[in-house]
């Protein structure tokens, strides 16, 4: 056999490896363009916000179609809760008037004055009160109120926000209930007495903290349900003297009711001395007749 005969064979075999790769690679790149044509472009409208779950464009090996995937990549964020309260005084033309329109606005706004300080003087009508008004409707309601006003002296906004708060303590409370269910099958196990009282102390103390906890989150969902709205108005008045002038026959009427009711008063006064007066007129009476008796002791000169 010759060389010529040898090789010819391994030629043959090379050449037809590589005809196949070409084929393999040629028919790889024409799958990718066909899956890449067939794939629809990722517009704005076909996003999805995060909280919805994102949308991801792949190709199928099998046959190059696009599927879709949706799914939540983000993790839960912190649930947000806001306190609002407003700090407002505001000065009003008639002070009747503007009290009946706050609670017939508060009203309007399904609030509630849960409390109220009136105070009068010469010279001002004023009213403090805190209203309690669902979140939803607190903007509303504090705008309505500046309308009221003729002049509106302070206005004090302040958020904040117990989200952070709110999970912590929920999630304190949520391993001490874990704790109490521990307990709980301790005491089911519990044969001695002593052993029952030392888990009845403990469950105790976790079940106090367990209520305390649930009591801070009763309250925050109160506040953060219903803002608080701390009004103050009042309405300014003229002053005018306490005792203004008077004509000559009213002074002088004034002045004869003035001394019988101070005639008046001084036998109030001697009434309410009547202890002391007869201690004192029974002393002058002792000391007098001590004199009288010491003169009368006394020897006459001739």
């Amino acid at each position: 056999m010759t060389l010529s005969s040898k090789i010819q064979p391994f030629f043959s075999t090379l050449l037809l490896v590589l005809l196949l790769h070409h084929t393999a690679c040629s028919y790889s790149g024409n799958r990718d363009n066909a899956a890449y044509k067939s794939s629809e472009p990722v517009t704005p409208a076909t996003y999805q916000d995060e909280s919805a779950g994102s949308t991801d464009v792949a190709t199928d090996e099998s046959g190059g179609s696009a599927l879709t995937v949706t799914g939540n990549q983000t993790a839960e964020p912190t649930p947000t809760k806001i306190i609002k309260t407003a700090n407002v005084k505001l000065q009003v033309k008639n002070y009747a008037q503007a009290l009946q329109t706050v609670k017939q606005l508060a009203a309007n706004q399904q609030a509630t004055v849960s409390g109220e300080n009136e105070y009068n003087s010469h010279y001002r009508l004023e009213n403090s009160m805190t209203i309690r008004v669902p979140a939803q409707r607190f903007d509303t309601l504090v705008n309505q109120l500046l309308t009221v006003a003729i002049y509106v002296e302070n206005k004090q906004i302040s958020s904040e926000d117990v989200g952070e708060q709110y999970v912590d303590i929920e999630a304190r409370m949520n391993a001490k209930k874990q704790v109490e269910a521990r307990y709980l099958e301790l005491l089911k196990k519990a044969g001695k007495i002593e052993e029952i009282l030392a888990v009845e102390r403990q469950l105790g103390q976790i079940r106090e903290e367990i209520e305390a906890a649930q009591g801070k989150l009763k309250y925050f969902d109160n506040r953060v349900k219903f803002s608080t709205i701390n009004l103050t108005m009042y309405q300014q008045l003229d002053y005018t003297a306490p005792n203004p002038e008077r004509s000559f026959w009213g002074r002088l009427k004034e002045a004869f009711f003035n001394g019988w009711s101070g005639l008046l008063e001084f036998f109030v006064v001697l009434i309410n001395l009547w202890p002391f007066l007869i201690i004192g007129g029974a002393l002058f009476l002792l000391l007098r007749k001590w004199r009288k008796n010491r003169k009368n002791s006394q020897p006459t000169k001739n």
